[in-house]
């Protein structure tokens, strides 16, 4: 599944659109019907993309429009690819196995299904979206390379040497955090892809990590003592109160980092396996070593320590046993983002909806209030929403049921005004340029409903905006002061009088929406019920 998050994040590259991986996972990961077909193009969808999902004949694979994503079937297992181009009979394809790569048509079209999903040509440009992205992953950069310049401001008495032996350090704590984070969670698509050693396929660190001899007591893994190792140098460079003793004591920790290393090497070689990011640490301990061997004027072998560096190591041990108690409620955290997406699939499923619609109060009769509609033929659900012009959360529900209905165009929307015992009728063109230009008009002046009724016949319907006033004849609106206190002492009478909790309460085919059901959490219900 997470492959596939890849996938769509190049295919979507090659368009120079970057919708930001945390955004693409939250659609994808929590629609329904995930990992489907219908996931992939609503999610594509979710980003105000045009997705068009094809079966195509395979004689006509040539006429398919390019770049596009195409579902393969290997052994049975259907998996999504990139087809970039076909030239000579050679296609550019991406997978998730074995990245960018060339093969025949031949062999693409014995594994391809005939589903495509092509991307609107129309929308095939760069968002704002795609550049705050870019932005934001460069301002990443920059703040991550000042917290490295002030993290080494804080060290005092720093030697060129000991500079260079900072830097690896940090390198080591950062690549034993990948390989603990990718232990912990088996997840991270970049991540695996260094562990397999890029385009090919010579690493296996769950292999390795997984393994029995890779844990000491069957509880410690070697991603968390690498973590530790490199954490506790970090420490030792912060808190050691000469060049001196950082030197000293820089050497004492290493044996026990080169002994490791030695053994790590040894098993990967037994097992015929290995661990790139293991390989990786291990080569930076190495480079440690020889930078002291090399240019460190103190001798190496030397285990006289002051009161002080003793002090400084029991610290430092101690220290580290507050890792193995965090460490239950780190993985928890870890996987905490999957229960919620779980959670959330559950939530937005249409059946799921339908059963907590069906256990709703049914809408009371609300037939003599200010009503306003919107419907067409094709209408298979209604919403309804009782509002008040001067309710915030009912313009902002106002805003989400627009956003539904150009969205879907399925639906029917009754807006119901808690104001006069008097029915508006419209037509449905009309509704939202009436909407738009009927709820200012409620903020400014007073309103009186009419007495008298214009309901405007459908042949009468033009495409200019239509406001307020040329749907009914209402007596003159002056801007006047609005007494609040008196709005809310009528909000609540009428709230008792229809059985209404508050505005805005809304209500999909006459069934009360409920308080743990968001407008938001209807997409699919609407689209596939």
């Amino acid at each position: 599944m997470y492959k596939t998050l890849s996938i769509l994040l190049e295919f979507f590259s090659l368009y120079g659109i970057y919708p930001g991986k945390k955004k693409l996972r939250t659609a994808f990961l929590a629609h329904p019907y995930f990992p489907s077909l219908l996931a992939i193009r609503d999610t594509i969808e979710s980003l105000e993309y045009d997705c068009l999902p094809v079966q195509v004949p395979k004689q006509s694979f040539e006429e398919l429009p390019l770049p596009c994503l195409a579902i393969q079937r290997k052994n049975g297992q259907e998996f999504l690819t990139i087809l970039k181009d076909v030239q000579n009979g050679q296609c550019r394809v991406y997978d998730q196995q074995d990245k960018w790569h060339t093969q025949s048509q031949a062999a693409f079209l014995e594994k391809w299904t005939g589903i495509a999903l092509l991307l609107d040509e129309e929308k095939k440009k760069e968002s704002l979206f795609t550049t705050l992205v870019r932005l934001k992953r460069g301002i990443g950069l920059v703040l991550m390379g000042l917290a490295i310049f002030m993290l080494l401001a804080f060290v005092k008495n720093f030697t060129f040497l000991q500079g260079v032996l900072f830097i690896l350090n940090l390198a080591g704590l950062f690549i034993s955090g990948l390989l603990t984070f990718y232990h912990f969670t088996n997840k991270d698509e970049l991540i695996h892809s260094i562990c397999r050693g890029g385009n090919g396929d010579s690493g296996n660190c769950t292999g390795i990590l997984n393994s029995k001899s890779a844990y000491i007591y069957k509880t410690v893994s070697w991603s968390e003592l690498g973590l530790l190792y490199f954490l506790n140098l970090s420490l030792l460079f912060l808190f050691a109160d000469s060049a001196g003793a950082l030197s000293h004591l820089l050497k004492i920790y290493l044996v026990p980092g080169v002994l490791f290393s030695i053994y790590s090497i040894a098993f990967q070689i037994v097992k015929k396996q290995k661990c790139n990011l293991c390989l990786l640490t291990v080569s930076i301990i190495w480079s440690q070593i020889a930078l002291l061997v090399a240019f460190d004027a103190v001798p190496f072998f030397s285990l006289k320590l002051t009161v002080p560096e003793v002090l400084l190591i029991l610290l430092l041990s101690i220290s580290s046993l507050f890792w193995f108690v965090a460490v239950p409620g780190i993985k928890k955290w870890l996987h905490l983002e999957d229960r919620m997406y779980n959670y959330l699939r559950f939530r937005l499923h249409p059946e799921v909806v339908a059963g907590f619609l069906e256990q709703q109060d049914k809408a009371p009769p609300m037939e003599h209030l200010s009503i306003l509609e919107t419907s067409n033929e094709e209408s298979k659900h209604t919403i309804t929403i009782v509002t008040n012009p001067t309710c915030k959360p009912c313009q902002e529900a106002h805003n989400m049921i627009k956003k539904l209905q150009a969205a879907r165009a399925d639906i029917r929307v009754r807006y119901i005004f808690l104001l006069k015992e008097k029915i508006i009728q419209t037509t449905p063109e009309q509704i939202k340029d009436l909407i738009e230009t009927l709820i200012p008009d409620l903020e400014q002046c007073s309103f009186t409903t009419p007495d008298k009724v214009t309901v405007l016949e459908p042949g009468a319907v033009t495409n200019e905006p239509v406001s307020y006033h040329a749907v009914v004849e209402p007596q003159v609106c002056e801007e006047t002061k609005i007494d609040f206190q008196q709005i809310t002492r009528d909000h609540r009478t009428w709230c008792e009088k229809y059985q209404i909790d508050g505005t805005p309460t809304m209500f999909i085919n006459d069934r009360e929406l409920p308080l743990h059901v968001s407008l938001q959490d209807l997409t699919y219900y609407l689209k596939y019920r």
